[in-house]
């Protein structure tokens, strides 16, 4: 799933808006009926109808940072897996890690940390895990952000993805929107 992304953001363009406005100057709120997540209101939305054709299925929408790159943009995507009702968030997490591990290149992990994901009343056990690695020996190393959440037999999994020299401030925009994320 995390190569199909990495050429979503490397390739394609899309400008279908379902954002709106938020409390927070400079965000947006998107909401897709499931979940909402805040964004800068300088990112570009991608929506599915946008996607090319090696973007995995599971992927529902795209963010893009305003600073494009001949190389690479940074970019959040957001992804929902259906599961079986016994996988929980820290399974499936542990499991898209496995897999990115054989996808990709060079793969490094950099942390691992555990999270509670607030949803409702309910606190959810999860990770965060930081990772880079690259497509291709010939590509340029990407890091990743991920947060995985389980809910309902639904695996969400939410991805920044950004070159390792990028600019701080674009980095600290991809954590708020992952901390940002939350289901309905």
């Amino acid at each position: 799933m995390i190569i199909g992304l990495v050429l979503m953001f490397t390739g394609c363009s899309g400008n279908e808006d379902t954002t709106t406005e938020n409390a927070t100057p400079g965000q947006s709120s998107y909401d897709s009926g499931h979940f909402t997540i805040s964004v800068p209101q300088d990112w570009e939305v991608v929506e599915r109808a946008s996607f090319t054709s090696n973007v995995p299925i599971e992927t529902v929408v795209g963010f893009r940072s305003n600073l494009k790159s001949e190389i690479f943009t940074a970019n959040v995507s957001i992804s929902e897996t259906p599961l079986p009702p016994e996988i929980g968030s820290q399974d499936f997490a542990k499991s898209s890690v496995v897999s990115a591990q054989k996808r990709l290149n060079s793969y490094q992990q950099l942390s691992l940390q555990d999270h509670e994901f607030q949803h409702g009343e309910t606190s959810i056990p999860t990770y965060i895990v930081e990772f880079s690695g690259k497509q291709s020996p010939i590509e340029p190393i990407v890091q990743f952000k991920q947060l995985f959440v389980v809910e309902s037999g639904v695996g969400y999994t939410i991805t920044g993805a950004f070159l390792p020299n990028e600019q701080e401030n674009i980095v600290k925009q991809i954590d708020a929107m992952l901390d940002s994320f939350s289901l309905k």
